[in-house]
């Protein structure tokens, strides 16, 4: 395989959405893969858009959901709950970005521009501003608490199409909370709940939704996963506030080591006042073993906490993800304070006491650390053992190709068996960590073991003045966390840090669950030797005990839910062609059902094309007013909306007359204002003139954004003038820096006889855009320059032309870097053409 050349890209240059469009395994191409989509966001999100095809599903690469990138070694660290790492070595070469994994697989993907969506018109749609301003209301709820509220009875038509008269307010909609009411209005109007909808409102709306009989929209979809996310959000905050809960314990039990003051001295309560008190010895075995077991539950809790968040994240939208790790990093620094106390009050403890107390706890920790070598060098045995027979069946499973896909391509088996090597190195590698660490433990076991009493005395208190030695480094590096951490561990690094972390301990469960059969015998013990009810429970709901298998293996087994109901939030509006509301406003202006105002068409306009259906049926009916409703057509267009409201003719007679326009392109045009979806493939070129030309005339900026992204798609040689005129025309910002740039690439097109056509300001700026960037697209002389002038200036077509072609094949002939040969080849070039 050829290897990859060109630079290494910066993080900045990954973010946005990519395309494959080709991948080649060796020597061999698969199509299959190509138009997958992957999104790289900047808190470090992976997001793929996968066609739904066997041949894409196998692959291990779209299980990934996090990213982090390496610039040093130019690789694109992929993690995800179901895969081990995978680090795709990148290199950008000319406008694609090639990835490589293992030497043998080549992505070459496109960045997929915004203008190159098939979906432009995804505006959020919404008629929420006809409901906070009150315009031609004609129906008013009361709540429960005498506060009225303003509505349209053609809104709520969309929603309660079986009930045919609005002059009583239905049963189920009558006394409702002002907040229930105002969510629901809220909904009606936007097909999204309100930001600030509480946990009580949601059930209230899901509860009325369920008893109207029919779905209002999908508002009980809405409900039903807002309540979910808010499950999720307060499992998330309650472990977080478990986990502290944990650390108080711990630093309660710390407390009650002391007995009471040994001197008569000052009562301050400093950390200099510490050596007031005594640890009592009697105490230390029991509360050591009460602060591990509320440390296995923490880690438990710690472990449950991650996995939780790398299932249901899809579910959550970017803010609520955000507030979460937010909330984390937040509570940190709390506990790490916890940590620093537990070390300043057992310093406090240690530090007042003489040898002769030292001695005398030395006798009573001895007994309980041979005990705690020998449950470690058991435990550690268990496990040991557990982990060498889960390493010889992945190997086995390897080389014997167990772990493959029947019904699977070369592609799909090549990579799967690639990213199971992998894992096996990694997990043969931990194999031989624990074997050290066991050793380690077997070694100090023994060495305690063979001391004397009077050894291992002194062994103990040596040890206990070597920690009190350590102690107050360590606390002053406590105290100085927060500082450091703000500034060593800013918000997106912490970002990257929580998803990466969430991913491995998710994952490192997934392994531990599929080899739990193995596994038990050691969580077993575990359990007997924390001795906690909890730590049990905890045990079961993360799936440990096939006697948990029947009950959580949905719960906890199963992998990331990919989350497709959600677009990004239920409380953000839906686009056009994802809101029931839309599709249903949509209905209206075919069926001009509640219609209260017209549109009057010019009578000169229908024979703008013979060809055109829409033209002729107009025609032949004698059919110039089209039907409408006021407020959602005052909602969705502010032009519409001054005129409907100004108290002048348009006001008063409810019609507003469309001149300079053909029946069919306006029939698209409302077609766009009431359902905010436009179907772009059937419009032709001069429709989309005439569409931008309709939009700038009414102030619809969502449809020129659409028409702006067409013509963007389209910037070509035969185009590229004609847009740059229109784009100036009507202020189209973005198309008409793009057209500039097109030009200034390709001067070429500037032989056109629509160049002559420009306004002479538009002409000025492209001549004065190409000779700002000619010295830095193409170093030339000076006489270079005068000669450009003078075509200018002269206005000579001819020479223009001749010029335009001398540049061309003069950058054919020359590839070599500038210097002062070029100049004068340059110089005598141009004397010869």
């Amino acid at each position: 395989m050829e290897a990859c050349s060109n630079r290494k890209p910066s993080e900045e240059d990954l973010l946005g959405c990519w395309e494959i469009v080709s991948c080649k395994l060796l020597d061999d191409s698969y199509p299959a893969v190509e138009g997958v989509k992957f999104h790289l966001e900047e808190g470090g999100d992976l997001i793929w858009t996968v066609p739904p095809a066997s041949e894409q599903e196998m692959l291990p690469f779209f299980s990934c959901e996090t990213f982090v990138f390496d610039s040093f070694a130019g690789e694109l660290i992929c993690y995800g709950s179901n895969v081990d790492r995978i680090a795709l070595k990148c290199m950008l070469d000319s406008s694609q970005l090639v990835l490589c994994y293992d030497r043998h697989l080549k992505l070459c993907c496109q960045k997929v521009n915004q203008v190159d969506s098939e979906n432009l018109s995804s505006c959020p749609y919404s008629l929420l501003s006809a409901l906070q301003e009150g315009f031609f209301t004609d129906i008013t709820f009361i709540a429960s608490n005498g506060e009225k509220f303003l509505a349209h009875k053609t809104i709520l038509s969309c929603f309660f199409a079986d009930i045919y008269t609005w002059d009583k307010i239905p049963p189920f909609l009558e006394n409702l909370p002002p907040d229930v009411l105002r969510a629901l209005l809220h909904y009606l109007y936007t097909c999204s709940l309100p930001s600030n909808t509480s946990e009580d409102t949601a059930k209230q709306l899901l509860k009325i939704s369920q008893s109207h009989g029919k779905d209002i929209g999908n508002l009980g979809e809405l409900c039903t996963e807002f309540l979910e996310a808010t499950a999720v959000k307060n499992r998330i905050r309650s472990l977080v506030s478990d986990l502290y809960s944990v650390m108080e314990y711990i630093l309660q039990m710390a407390e009650s080591l002391t007995t009471g003051p040994r001197h008569d001295s000052t009562n301050t309560h400093s950390v200099n006042s510490c050596h007031m008190h005594r640890i009592d010895p009697s105490k230390i075995a029991d509360v050591t073993k009460m602060v591990l077991r509320q440390l296995a539950i923490g880690m438990l809790k710690f472990v449950l906490l991650c996995d939780i968040f790398t299932k249901h994240k899809s579910d959550l939208s970017r803010d609520e993800r955000q507030e979460i790790i937010q909330h984390c990093r937040k509570r940190l620094p709390c506990f790490v304070e916890l940590v620093e106390k537990f070390l300043i009050i057992f310093q406090s403890a240690l530090s007042g006491l003489s040898d002769s107390e030292k001695e005398d706890m030395a006798l009573h920790l001895i007994p309980e650390i041979e005990n705690m070598w020998l449950t470690c060098t058991q435990l550690g045995s268990d496990a040991h053992l557990a982990l060498e027979t889960i390493t010889r069946r992945a190997d086995k499973d390897h080389k014997k190709k167990t772990h493959l896909p029947k019904m699977a391509t070369s592609l799909s088996r090549t990579l799967k068996n690639a990213v199971h090597l992998r894992e096996v190195i990694t997990l043969k590698r931990f194999h031989d960590k624990v074997s050290s660490s066991l050793m380690f433990l077997l070694q100090k076991r023994g060495d305690f073991s063979s001391l004397s009493e009077e050894q291992k005395l002194r062994s103990v208190v040596k040890t206990m003045d070597k920690i009190m030695l350590e102690i107050p480094e360590h606390i002053h590096s406590l105290h100085k966390f927060p500082r450091i951490f703000e500034k060593k561990m800013p918000w997106k690094e912490w970002k990257h840090s929580c998803k990466v972390w969430a991913s491995f301990v998710s994952l490192a469960l997934r392994k531990v669950l599929a080899n739990k059969d193995i596994l038990e015998p050691v969580v077993e013990r575990t359990s007997s030797l924390v001795h906690e009810e909890e730590f049990n429970h905890l045990v079961k709901d993360l799936g440990f005990l096939k006697e948990s298998c029947n009950d959580d293996k949905t719960q906890t087994t199963s992998p990331p839910k990919k989350s497709t109901a959600r677009v990004e939030s239920v409380v953000t509006c839906p686009p056009g062609d994802k809101s029931p509301l839309a599709h249903s406003v949509m209905q209206l202006l075919i069926s001009g059902d509640q219609a209260d105002m017209r549109f009057i068409l010019d009578r000169t306009d229908i024979a703008h094309n013979s060809a055109c259906a829409e033209c002729k049926r107009i025609s032949e009916q004698n059919s110039l007013e089209v039907a409408a409703h006021r407020v959602i057509v005052a909602t969705r267009c502010d032009w519409f909306r001054r005129a409907l409201l100004s108290g002048m003719k348009e006001s008063i007679e409810r019609r507003i007359l469309v001149p300079d326009t053909s029946p069919c392109l306006f029939q698209k045009f409302l077609g766009y204002l009431y359902g905010g979806v436009l179907d772009t493939h059937s419009l032709s070129l001069d429709d989309v003139t005439e569409l931008l030309a309709l939009s700038d005339k009414y102030e619809m900026d969502s449809l020129k954004d659409i028409c702006e992204g067409m013509l963007l798609r389209d910037i070509e040689g035969d185009t590229v003038l004609l847009y740059l005129g229109m784009a100036e025309q009507f202020s189209v910002t973005r198309l008409k820096e793009e057209c500039l740039r097109f030009i200034t690439i390709h001067p070429e097109v500037m032989e056109s006889e629509l160049f002559e056509e420009l306004p002479s300001n538009l002409k000025k700026e492209i001549t004065d855009r190409i000779h700002k960037n000619m010295p830095r697209v193409h170093p030339i002389a000076e006489e270079v320059h005068e000669a450009f002038a003078v075509s200018v200036l002269t206005k000579q077509k001819v020479f223009l032309g001749m010029l335009t072609k001398a540049f061309h094949d003069y950058n054919m002939k020359l590839v070599t870097p500038y210097n002062h040969s070029r100049v004068t080849h340059w110089a005598d070039y141009l004397n010869e053409v």
